[in-house]
């Protein structure tokens, strides 16, 4: 019984150690935001302060984009020639505390609604 006792409290201890690992992306925040753009039009979106030490880079790529990037601390969007629809582009902020070790600390999630250009 004594042996069962402390197998079962080894179990619990992995399962701790484990679910509590450097690897989870929960450990920052996702902001999502909602941006309309005009079908052949672009659009600029201001992603607010530029982190201090560290940096913006696009970890997950808008897939009907013909120009897609990072232009000092805005992210401009042009959509491929005739789409419309609904793309998505998400934009990780990075920082440190003053050494070499660079870490997430948010994540910008914008959808982007292509729709057609109304006058």
């Amino acid at each position: 019984m004594k042996k069962t006792y402390t197998s079962i409290r080894i179990a619990l201890f992995a399962i701790v150690v484990f679910s509590c690992s450097d690897d989870d992306d929960s450990s920052y925040p996702v902001y999502d935001r909602e941006v309309t753009v005009a079908q052949n039009d672009s659009i600029l979106v201001d992603l607010g302060a530029y982190p201090i030490e560290g940096g913006r880079e696009i970890s997950e790529e808008a897939r009907h984009a013909k120009t897609s990037e990072l232009r000092a601390g805005n992210y401009f969007y042009k959509p491929e020639i005739d789409f419309m629809c609904e793309d998505q582009v998400e934009i990780t902020s990075y920082g440190s505390t003053g050494g070499n070790d660079i870490f997430p600390t948010g994540v910008v999630r914008i959808t982007l609604l292509v729709s057609v250009a109304t006058d």
